[in-house]
């Protein structure tokens, strides 16, 4: 989904390479690397590797903690859990890393981007 506002998009994190851990209700966990996560102050998106890169969760935040070298664990309304931390690597040569899913831009809010 790509967001349209006129207004920038507050960004807690942008982070790129990112490993995820998704438990959807009543599912076995689903673990996977090379994706970008987005958190802004309500939603999170995580983004996989495509020709182009597309979305491949996103949903609206009920819960939110985790520090950068630790990682982070979200729970969205729909009873999702995503646990997420930095990934090795750079993803040179990914189409994730030059991205632009919010074509207004993305403004750094409390946490800090990869």
């Amino acid at each position: 989904m790509t967001v349209t506002n006129a207004q920038p998009v507050v960004c807690r994190i942008d982070l790129v390479p990112a490993v995820v851990t998704f438990t959807a209700p009543d599912s076995a966990p689903e673990s996977f690397d090379q994706a970008r996560v987005i958190v802004t102050a309500d939603r999170i998106y995580v983004y996989r590797d495509g020709r182009p890169p597309y979305t491949w969760y996103e949903g609206r935040i009920e819960s939110f903690e985790g520090r950068n070298t630790i990682g982070y664990q979200v729970v969205t309304a729909d009873g999702s859990a995503i646990f997420f931390r930095r990934g090795s690597g750079c993803l040179c040569g990914s189409q994730l890393r030059s991205f632009r899913p919010f074509p207004q831009g993305l403004v750094q809010g409390k946490y800090v981007s990869s």
